[in-house]
């Protein structure tokens, strides 16, 4: 007799197999004719984006027309949960950041996505400081399947974890690196009370939670299976909405002390009395946090409406800092934001005495003001990417992921074995093994925010220092931990690779070689400038002016764009 499915599972076992069968990757395509396509997307010779929805026929986009690829999808898509059918609904843990050690002073409360942090020497939030702050993290996890999953708390200094009543892990001491682990047995669609702490003492700051269960290897325990709580030492609050901010009103009138936390699906308050359970009346602070998404690829004006003083950030650039002055009327800021990315935003405002009003609006060409909606708005916040760490002293800009920079601006972030005056080795597992140093503009031996990135002057040959001086020479070769460089100056000098933040061989171009197309990212932070991408034998090959053929698995694409400028 032959096993019966119903119509779900059967078709969840199709979306499965198209899964294994296809090399796809759920995403959204978008083209130059305006269309947008989601579903299960791949690429088929000789180089068409497929893309195969939900329902509906497959469709196929020439590269000649593609704006935009990406091969993800939100967590929620029916596509990702078939992928996985017992997936949770979560948003992410509640993370209280203390400015001092034993989780005193100062906190400042939003929704991780997820614990898989690398902060260097940066503060983990803006207003906190760089060291001697802990974190704690409160909330719920829910297994996807049931069976022994294995916990690792790796950190950098000391962390701890306590998992219902049945795991705890800890190493609570300074150290460089530090991993503990531990087993436990949890059943399927069960929430367990799950609490990790942390704390930095000075240096670099990391702190990542994994875990491995039935069917999956070692990985970062993620948002979907993580449901946020109120912290223990505030009242209880229920915190699982998927859209709106979080929202944390304090006691006082200083973002200090006593608070009350919860989710407010929209910024939109005209309060004659307690604006929340046990926050009296008057003198009181509220801070929100989250995330927003627009509609459009243009510039969105804010506005802000309240009786008292205000703060705006966005993407984290200030755009209103009047907390302390007593605005009547609105105040406004701008910024030019893209279609399908999550910004981070946090407003705050402050009640001394009488009524207090909140209001966040905004408007573009294409969006007439309007409050900022609950559908464009998001509690949680992803952590940056791991490898993207910020030096020292270094507070502004953009990050530059460390690695080769090429003539043609593409950038390989892969560890250099060894390198001499004619080419740079990554090794042989590496696509490409090896660089000419014909190929090669900069290297970056150490992830830099852009305003460091400005400090190599142009038109010039050498290294530059973590010191912050830059030393003029030619380039001989990385070996041994040491950067090599003959000088007119100082003749042959070697210098440990810690003390060298980059080297430059030649000037950076301002635009992509003649004939590019498309710019290719993958998941280890890579950009490749592609003039052609075809598929052989089953695997992708990015044509790159100044690199050559490079070969990716279809697991490696995270996104293709078109090149500004370029059309069909």
């Amino acid at each position: 007799m032959k096993p019966s499915f119903p119509p779900r599972a059967r078709w969840l076992c199709l979306v499965l197999l198209l899964f294994c069968l296809l090399d796809v990757e759920a995403g959204t395509v978008r083209t130059l004719d305006g269309q947008t396509h989601s579903g299960l997307v791949r690429l088929v010779p000789p180089g068409v984006v497929e893309v195969i929805p939900v329902k509906g026929a497959a469709v196929r986009v020439a590269l000649t027309n593609l704006l935009s690829a990406t091969f993800e999808l939100p967590e929620n898509h029916p596509l990702l949960t078939a992928k996985f059918p017992n997936a949770g609904r979560g948003t992410g843990l509640v993370g209280a950041y203390y400015e001092r050690p034993n989780f005193s002073g100062r906190a400042i409360y939003r929704v991780d996505e997820a614990i898989d942090f690398n902060w260097g020497a940066r503060e983990p939030v803006f207003d906190l400081p760089r060291d001697y702050f802990t974190v704690r993290w409160s909330g719920q996890i829910e297994a996807p399947v049931g069976g022994l999953y294995t916990f690792w708390l790796a950190t950098d200094d000391g962390g701890r974890m306590q998992l219902g009543n049945d795991l705890k892990l800890e190493k609570w001491q300074k150290q460089e690196s530090g991993e503990t682990n531990g087993v436990v047995r949890l059943e399927a669609a069960r929430r367990y009370d799950l609490r990790v702490e942390y704390f930095d003492n000075v240096g670099n700051a990391r702190v990542r939670l994994f875990w491995s269960g039935p069917g999956f290897a070692k990985s970062i325990v993620p948002r979907s299976q993580l449901y946020p709580a109120s912290p223990p030492d505030l009242p209880a609050a229920k915190l699982g909405a998927l859209n709106g901010l979080l929202a944390t009103y304090f006691k006082s009138r200083f973002f200090f002390g006593d608070a009350v936390v919860r989710v407010d699906p929209v910024v939109n308050f005209a309060w004659t009395n307690s604006p929340a359970a046990d926050v009296a009346a008057e003198d009181y602070s509220v801070r929100w946090t989250g995330q927003l998404e627009t509609k459009h690829s243009e510039t969105y004006t804010f506005h802000v409406e309240s009786d008292e003083g205000v703060r705006l950030w966005v993407n984290g650039k200030p755009l209103l800092n009047e907390l302390f002055a007593v605005p009547r009327g609105e105040l406004t800021g701008s910024l030019a934001l893209e279609v399908g990315k999550r910004y981070e935003v946090r407003m705050e405002t402050m009640n001394r005495q009488g009524g207090c009003t909140a209001r966040l609006s905004w408007s573009s060409p294409s969006t007439p003001k309007a409050l900022i909606p609950s559908s464009q708005l998001f509690p949680g916040v992803p952590p940056p990417p791991f490898h993207r760490v910020i030096p020292a002293g270094d507070d502004d800009g953009e990050i530059q992921a460390a690695g080769v920079l090429t003539w043609g601006g593409s950038l390989l972030p892969a560890p250099i074995q060894t390198a001499d005056d004619t080419a740079i080795r990554f090794g042989s597992a590496h696509s490409p093994p090896s660089l000419s140093l014909v190929n090669v503009a900069r290297l970056y031996l150490q992830p830099l925010t852009s305003r460091t990135v400005e400090k190599i002057p142009a038109g010039r040959k050498g290294v530059l220092l973590a010191n912050g001086d830059f030393v003029d020479g030619e380039f001989k070769g990385i070996e041994g931990g040491r950067v090599t460089v003959s000088s007119v100056l100082f003749g042959l000098q070697a210098y440990a690779l810690p003390e060298v933040l980059a080297v430059s061989l030649r000037d950076v171009p301002r635009m992509p070689p003649a004939g590019v197309l498309l710019r290719v990212a993958l998941p280890s932070g890579a950009l490749l400038h592609a003039k052609a991408i075809t598929m052989r034998n089953g695997a992708v090959v990015v044509e790159d002016p100044s690199i050559g053929a490079v070969v990716l698995s279809a697991d490696d694409l995270r996104e293709i764009r078109r090149v500004n400028g370029t059309t069909k």
